[in-house]
């Protein structure tokens, strides 16, 4: 039989915060030396928590599109939602798909002289549809006209049918539209018999040459200008003088038409191309930026070379878009699921705490995979700090009551003995559940020390 003051709980069984069955009268004139020593012998004879196991999500889970964790954690049945419950979620990503920046490159200082391809295509793998991406291009070198170039007479002085005196190269064979330009700075008239034609002339040799259709005749001093559809690669003039001794002086020279453009196509095979509607102009060796939409999985880039456009030199990689967001979501039911408001992103393999507070009993893992993101194998548990404490409070009145001061956690069904100092007439015990344990049932008593 013990000695005791009296007891406080009976197998007593708790499954969320309470108090002690009973209340300890100590009596109408109880009068402490200040601060009486009791023992409190407290037996817990059974203590239910969730195996560990119950709160996992993932285990070597792997996730290659967008969607939940494997396994959903139950909180339990003494889980209270309208707690503010701090927990975390431990998810250790074991593997995580990164693209090397090699698998990316499109162009490595490839040298274009003609309508065609980037050297290599790129596989964004299958989950790219829908992904916004950009392809970065550096043009290192790009073949223009300097004007000097297209030039065909500088204040040439023509007094007989001849030729212009440069020929100009443009490069290639071509079909593209040109300008001709022509300013005659001083012709004779005097005579009244003089006459004068300048026709353009073009050749594949410089040997054979055949007129584009482009002549003019020239009746006074002025500036005048045609197009004409250059087939050929050499262009020049010819001037056909006529009448009585004449003169005329002019200069003239070729404005190009140079046309480069890349262009981002994709294809879902690698066979049949279409584009993405992303085409730029490339006017200068600089850096361009060229954003897209993939929708498919292979992607490269796509060159068309016009005018006098002769040859460029880039190289060119797609950056990738990669997202791997995880957010903690929860449930009443296990049916109906809101985020916590939890949310990361992965960027490498590592390990991951995430901070949640849960406002319902089920919990797991939503994987949004987006841009190039292809896959990652993780996994995943609910991690619950289990402060399961006891504490010794008094009252003057069996009203009011405050803590003696004696508060401790309880880890185990074990037998605990606690010394504590009473100053006031009631006594009780005071137990606060959170966390991931379910119940416990124990008995108490107040013993003189």
């Amino acid at each position: 039989m013990k000695d005791v003051l009296s007891q406080l709980m009976n197998a007593q069984t708790l499954a969320a915060d309470g108090v002690s069955a009973a209340v300890i009268d100590l009596g109408e004139g109880f009068a402490p030396v200040p601060h009486m020593p009791v023992l409190l012998d407290l037996n817990v004879t059974a203590l239910t928590a969730h195996a560990a196991g119950d709160l996992d999500l993932m285990t070597a889970q792997a996730v290659t599109a967008s969607g939940d964790s494997e396994a959903v954690a139950d909180l339990g049945e003494a889980f209270e939602p309208d707690r503010d419950v701090p927990l975390k979620v431990l998810l250790d990503v074991t593997d995580l798909a990164l693209f090397d920046s090699d698998d990316l490159e499109l162009m490595d200082a490839q040298a274009v002289v003609a309508d065609g391809d980037s050297e290599s295509t790129v596989d964004l793998g299958a989950t790219a549809a829908g992904g916004p991406m950009a392809i970065s291009l550096d043009v290192t070198a790009l073949a223009a006209f300097d004007p000097a170039d297209l030039e065909l007479a500088s204040a040439q002085v023509i007094a007989a049918t001849a030729d212009s005196e440069s020929t100009v190269d443009l490069g290639r064979v071509i079909d593209g539209p040109m300008e001709f330009t022509m300013d005659v700075t001083a012709v004779k008239t005097s005579a009244g018999t003089e006459t004068y034609t300048v026709e353009v002339f073009e050749s594949a040799d410089e040997q054979a040459w055949t007129t584009t259709g482009l002549k003019f005749t020239v009746a006074a001093a002025a500036a005048v200008s045609g197009h004409f559809t250059a087939s050929k690669r050499y262009v020049k003039f010819v001037a056909t003088l006529g009448g009585d001794e004449p003169s005329m002086t002019l200069d003239a020279a070729i404005t190009a038409y140079e046309a480069y453009t890349a262009e981002v196509m994709e294809s879902a095979d690698e066979q049949a191309w279409t584009s993405t509607g992303a085409k730029i102009t490339v006017a200068a060796a600089t850096e361009y930026t060229i954003p897209f939409v993939a929708s498919q999985r292979y992607v490269k880039l796509a060159f068309a070379l016009a005018g006098t456009a002769s040859s460029l030199t880039a190289s060119a990689a797609i950056v990738a878009s990669e997202s791997y967001a995880v957010e903690v979501m929860e449930s009443a039911d296990g049916e109906t699921w809101t985020s916590t408001g939890a949310r990361i992103v992965v960027d490498e393999a590592a390990e991951y705490e995430i901070g949640f507070k849960a406002l319902a009993r089920y919990v797991k893992l939503a994987f949004v995979l987006a841009g190039t993101a292809s896959s990652l194998t993780a996994d995943a548990h609910v991690s619950i700090l289990e402060p399961l404490e006891c504490e010794v409070q008094e009252s003057a009145d069996g009203v009011t009551y405050a803590s003696t001061g004696l508060r401790f956690a309880v880890t185990a069904a074990e037998q605990i003995v606690k010394l504590v100092g009473i100053t006031q007439r009631y006594v009780r015990l005071r137990w606060y559940v959170a966390g991931r344990v379910a119940s416990v049932t124990a008995s108490a008593w107040l013993n003189p020390a």
